[in-house]
């Protein structure tokens, strides 16, 4: 559990105050008000000067939250998946996060800028291209099934590393991390380096 003054910085906002005024009317210093933006502890005195010079109430300028309100998808993911199957190609896990259930399917193997993921209406297919005078010039491999998620969990599918393109990301039924699903069959497809960056909270609630 942690403090944290969002409130306040909405409210200066409302009231049209700037930081640097905060500290001429209520008197604190930019020290204290520095603690105050990285969410520190400060004195109740403090907090009393900054409600009476804002005219406000303590619950107007601070909030207790949880730790678990900051943590990311990936971290969660990280923390707390589910091992629920693995063959050759894949391993799937499954994760509860901010009271929703994922299917999270990620490949064994790094993609290169050699590979190129395909998103086809019904599977999701990897092409490796080879260097000239190798036969064959490229392989491609059905990684996965678009339904591979569990019933009433939402899907993603992760690749490693850095393919050179993944076509169809983004259409069909198949999301970029910052689409929003419009069926129950739709499913999120990205690297591991995207799924890294997704802010679940803003994106996809």
């Amino acid at each position: 559990m942690y403090i944290s003054y969002s409130k306040l910085w909405k409210l200066l906002v409302d009231k049209e105050i700037t930081k640097t005024e905060l500290l001429e009317i209520s008197g604190i210093s930019s020290r204290t008000l520095s603690k105050l933006t990285k969410n520190q502890t400060v004195t109740t005195d403090t907090l009393l000067t900054i409600c009476k010079s804002l005219n406000c109430d303590i619950s107007d300028i601070m909030e207790v939250c949880s730790e678990e309100e900051n943590i990311s998808l990936y971290q969660a993911f990280k923390r707390d998946k589910r091992l629920i199957g693995k063959d050759e190609l894949c391993t799937t896990y499954q994760l509860s996060y901010r009271n929703k259930e994922y299917t999270i399917k990620i490949t064994n193997k790094s993609a290169t800028k050699h590979t190129f993921v395909h998103c086809q209406m019904g599977s999701i297919i990897w092409e490796q291209l080879y260097p000239l005078g190798i036969r064959p010039v490229s392989e491609k491999t059905n990684l996965s099934k678009k339904s591979f998620a569990i019933d009433n969990t939402r899907g993603i599918f992760v690749i490693k590393g850095n393919p050179n393109y993944i076509k169809g990301q983004g259409e069909n039924g198949y999301l970029h991390p910052k689409n929003i699903p419009t069926k129950q069959d739709d499913i999120y497809i990205m690297t591991l380096a995207e799924l890294k960056l997704v802010d679940a909270k803003k994106e996809w609630n």
